[in-house]
């Protein structure tokens, strides 16, 4: 979805078009992503697994698995060891954070986002215009609540019902928020405008940042899959799907496949800058 409201690429309608026979979804297509992404993935997946069980003491360099923590009998995971679940962890990790370099290199074919020219002009000047002039909304709560019911069905009846149901349910909220930006409205002048301000010339400045955040439906995805995994790994939903909290090093470890996939798309844009293909890298 982040990727779909991404602003047309630069250059795009000076491309030759896509030959009528090539589909969207081709078995070029599937194949490039399994063995090239894929490899990348799995690659960072064992990485991190491995690391684990060195800094875990189960595995050294050089030497056989079999001393890796091992599935339970059967595969009955709610006899497993917790240092097993933990291993679930650190291979399941690096999957999500490898991710967060694809669908961001994904956002260009050629572009580098370390670029100034990775944004147009125009909709990077949007988007800092909207920064330094946004300001808390203004607004009191009001609330109107007004059915006539004359002759209603049960279907109607019922209608009714959860309408009044969701109006009064949504009062609270309404009310909290309406608190929330009105204690922003008395910091506006002394503290949200200066800041809103430095926040634009700050990146404009510094365009590398922006062109990472400058998706903010990218952001939120990404913020969900990270707050998502908190709660495989941290809450009762670790029970259900057999997971266990790691060292926070060996999450640091885990974006390992991040830096080398952004690495390797990075690569393939500078060289399809330069005027090679590469088509057969997807």
């Amino acid at each position: 979805m982040g990727l779909g409201i991404e602003p047309p690429e630069q250059g795009i309608m000076e491309r030759p078009p896509r030959r009528r026979d090539v589909k969207l979804l081709s078995i070029g297509f599937i194949l490039q992503n399994y063995f090239i992404q894929g490899t990348i993935v799995t690659l960072s997946c064992y990485a991190t697994y491995l690391y684990f069980g060195w800094i875990m003491g189960y595995w050294e360099p050089g030497l056989s698995l079999v001393h890796m923590p091992q599935s339970p009998e059967g595969l009955r995971l709610n006899d497993a060891s917790l240092v097993y679940l933990q291993s679930l962890t650190a291979y399941f990790f690096p999957a999500v954070t490898t991710q967060l370099a694809n669908v961001h290199c994904q956002r260009s074919r050629r572009a580098s986002l370390c670029s100034y020219e990775f944004l147009d002009s125009r909709y990077r000047r949007e988007l800092l215009d909207a920064i330094s002039t946004w300001r808390p909304p203004h607004f009191t709560a009001r609330v109107r609540i007004d059915y006539h019911v004359k002759g209603a069905t049960e279907r109607d009846m019922a209608r009714v019902f959860f309408a009044l149901a969701g109006s009064l349910i949504a009062l609270p909220f309404h009310f909290i928020s309406m608190l929330f930006f009105q204690s922003l409205a008395r910091i506006e002048q002394p503290l949200i405008v200066p800041f809103t301000t430095w926040l634009a010339h700050f990146l404009e400045r510094h365009y590398i940042i922006f062109n990472f955040i400058s998706n903010p439906l990218i952001d939120l995805g990404i913020l969900f899959e990270l707050v998502l995994c908190y709660f495989f790994f941290y809450t009762p939903l670790a029970e259900i799907y057999y997971f266990a909290p790691v060292p926070w090093h060996v999450y640091l470890f885990a974006f390992n496949g991040t830096l080398l996939l952004f690495a390797f798309e990075e690569t393939k844009k500078y060289y399809r800058r330069k005027g090679y293909t590469l088509d057969s890298l997807g």
